[in-house]
């Protein structure tokens, strides 16, 4: 170990990702508008529940909203979505039947970069 560098967590620490997560959960959404969820660490995985019989979309940037987001169908739950993010979007869905659980890293939000291009704010070949 180096008294010059010490050794800190940040967004390429294996072993941020491969301990548990810290657990976070918000539930009793109202996704009927876009609702933004900050997290208050980068994520290591995130689960969203639509617990209302309209689609929801989840983005992972507001500009992503348009053409770049997930549906989780009516009445379901998302898979267990492996990314590193510090906020993601919702929208749809009936008020307050959206619920987000995630495990978090102990890496500092403010150490992650802005998600943006192809994918995530625009579409692929614009």
């Amino acid at each position: 170990m180096s008294f010059k560098q010490p050794y800190s967590t940040s967004l390429r620490s294996v072993g941020a990702y491969q301990v548990s997560g810290r657990p976070f959960a918000e539930g009793g959404i109202n996704a009927t508008s876009t609702y933004r969820v900050d997290f208050p660490f980068v994520t290591r995985w995130i689960v969203v529940s639509n617990d209302s019989s309209t689609a929801l979309k989840v983005a992972f940037a507001l500009a992503g909203m348009t053409n770049n987001y997930v549906i989780v169908p009516p009445n379901s739950i998302s898979p267990r979505l492996e990314l590193k993010c510090t906020s993601i979007w919702l929208n749809g869905g009936a008020s307050g039947d959206t619920s987000v659980v995630a495990g978090l890293t102990n890496i500092p939000e403010d150490q992650m970069y802005t998600l943006s291009g192809h994918g995530i704010t625009t579409l692929a070949g614009s």
